[in-house]
């Protein structure tokens, strides 16, 4: 952690209010504590941190940052959010509800920037903004930055921050129904009244001597022209230790610290994933933004409260419970900020709160993290995270990015290999255990393919967020709301989970699953899930397998529905419950086989 900013980063935290930055921050050169720094000074400034303050963040490592470096109340009424929540949020203040994709959410408020009166209300009283990852904002997104900025006051302030060399999702304009372009984005940006180019100056990440020399690569890249830059690549990733086969992740992965092991692709994750469970590593999939929802410590404090409003001293003692103290006051800011203001201001709209978090337009700070000891994900998802260890995964020819564009494939491997403090390692190949495609006949699904060649057969098929039943309650036939609860409630990020068949749930046409961490269930397949897996598999109707393996509890989330739905669990009205996030190719155990029906 930065105790002292370098005249670089001071410069951009103490300007003043007014001020509008674009500020370049290339990966470790402290851009979550000149943030957090920058809050600070505008907080001693004057500003209303509830109300005059606005942090767009695609990252919750810039929010973390924040609280460790301030535990006021007053910095935790700032209003921190990833875009598509604060779209959300947006949409709640016109009186409507949020619906549809996220990429439509976005749309829909760029429109009300421009018509509806209660948005604009809301944006006329913010006097600074800062927006992360400005790199990363194509398409749709960049015209709602623009319709932001363009929508704050002419002497209202901002700070945006972003480095192009790690520009990865230009992918996304093809999803799009704009065609905005960084490059246009940042022409945007540049031609704001004030507007006025930084440059952070220097590394603070690298410990490591690998990493230390990639410190040295990186200036030389970003003086290259794209030919030499590639070049420059990749003579230093031939530099770095390699591992041609993994027999054991055991010995490929840091033995302290944290580990970030980083793919190509969703399915190398899932492959990946498999083999650390069945190396009996403990391990997280990390997600992106707008699949985590509810920090767990909302439903474990808040369950046993009554609605529809709560006094905050009730709310406070609840938190009180389950938080350190130092933490009570900026998570009862947190809750308000995703409520709005009661008449009294003393009160939590706990119905307010349910529909924010049904609806994923809960600020940053009331999102679960994906967070453990070794972290799986794809290079695109680890934007704003650092490891001591990072273990880079190849596809078999020692290359991560193959199919990628020249300057697509140059700013992943920069991402990829800036994300280390001490150790790299890359590895080359890690054997076949089959190929993991996506069929047309089980489209949005992942599954592998095992076998002799042309009869190859499905052997593992993708548990996704949707194939946990999350809409009620858990409640088992030998199980209780309640029970499963208590074991959500404290249960590890990272442990497996086995599905175990349930014979009485299941049908002839349809598997169902418990879902179980340690011989303790914590939830169940759906329906949807089971016709998939039956289809994939083409046993005889009624015969299923008993158990399935390969997965991993990635978090424990709150999830929001009505009080009676909890009351009729035998939880409390609070209509808050805690869910499993479970991820893995489920593969099934051919030992035993059950009919059922």
């Amino acid at each position: 952690m930065i105790t002292e900013l370098d005249p670089s980063q001071a410069a951009v935290a103490d300007a003043a209010p007014h001020e509008r930055l674009l500020v370049t921050a290339g990966a470790g050169q402290g851009k979550t504590e000149v943030v957090a720094a920058r809050l600070e000074h505008l907080i001693d400034e004057g500003l209303s941190a509830s109300r005059e303050i606005l942090v767009l963040s695609f990252s919750r490592a810039a929010v973390r940052a924040i609280e460790d470096r301030l535990r006021a109340a007053e910095l935790a009424r700032v209003n921190v959010r990833t875009f598509d929540s604060f779209a959300s949020e947006l949409i709640l203040v016109a009186g409507l509800e949020p619906v549809g994709t996220f990429d439509e959410r976005i749309r829909m408020a760029t429109r009300l920037l421009a018509e509806d009166p209660d948005v604009n209300d809301l944006m006329s009283d913010l006097r600074h903004v800062v927006i992360d990852e400005v790199q990363d904002l194509v398409g749709d997104r960049a015209d709602f930055v623009l319709a932001i900025v363009g929508g704050i006051d002419d002497e209202a302030g901002i700070t945006v921050l972003g480095d192009p060399l790690q520009g990865i999702y230009d992918f996304v304009l093809s999803e799009s129904e704009s065609g905005t372009t960084f490059d246009e984005l940042l022409v945007g940006l540049e031609a704001l009244p004030g507007a006025q180019r930084v440059t952070l100056e220097r590394d603070y990440r690298a410990r490591g001597s690998d990493c230390v020399r990639f410190v040295e690569v990186s200036k030389q890249v970003r003086r290259m022209g794209l030919p030499d830059a590639i070049e420059l690549i990749r003579t230093y990733r031939e530099s770095l230790p390699h591992v041609k086969v993994v027999d054991d992740w055991q010995e490929v992965v840091g033995p302290t610290g944290r580990t970030g092991v980083l793919c190509r692709s969703n399915a190398e994750v899932l492959a990946v994933s498999a083999e650390l469970s069945s190396s009996g590593i403990e391990h997280v999939v990390r997600r992106p933004a707008r699949a985590r929802g509810g920090a767990r410590w909302i439903a474990n404090a808040l369950s046993g409260l009554t609605g529809p409003l709560v006094a905050r001293s009730d709310v406070e003692r609840a938190l009180a419970a389950v938080l350190p103290q130092d933490e009570v006051s900026e998570c009862w800011f947190a809750l308000t900020r995703s409520t709005g203001r009661t008449r009294s201001g003393d009160q939590l709209n706990l119905a307010a709160l349910r529909a924010a978090i049904r609806t994923a337009a809960v600020p940053l700070q009331l999102v679960e993290p994906d967070d453990a000891p070794v972290i799986v994900s794809t290079v695109h998802r680890a934007k704003g995270l650092e490891f001591d260890h990072v273990v880079l995964v190849g596809d078999g020819d020692g290359d991560a990015f193959g199919e990628e564009s020249d300057a697509s494939r140059l700013h992943l491997e920069y991402v990829a290999l800036s994300r280390a403090r001490d150790t790299m390692v890359i590895v080359d190949g890690r054997g076949s255990r089959g190929l993991i495609v996506e069929r047309d006949w089980l489209p949005g699904r992942l599954q592998r393919l095992s076998g002799p060649r042309g009869r190859l057969r499905m052997s593992a098929l993708e548990l996704t967020r949707s194939d946990v039943e999350a809409g009620v309650p858990y409640v088992g036939a030998m199980t209780p709301a309640s029970e499963v609860q208590r074991t959500l409630s404290s249960i590890r990020a990272g442990a497996a989970v086995t599905g175990v068949l349930d014979v009485v749930a299941s049908t002839a046409d349809r598997p169902v699953y418990d879902l179980t961490v340690g011989g303790s269930t914590v939830g169940r397949t759906t329906a949807a899930f089971g016709e998939a897996l039956a289809s994939g598999l083409s046993l005889l109707p009624g015969v299923w397998p008993g158990e399935l393996g390969d997965m991993v509890l990635t978090s424990v989330e709150t999830s929001a529905g009505t009080a009676e739905v909890t009351e009729d669990a035998g939880i409390g009205p609070s209509g808050l419950w805690l869910v499993p996030r479970i991820v893995g190719l489920a593969r099934p155990g051919p030992e035993v086989m059950e009919r059922v029906g």
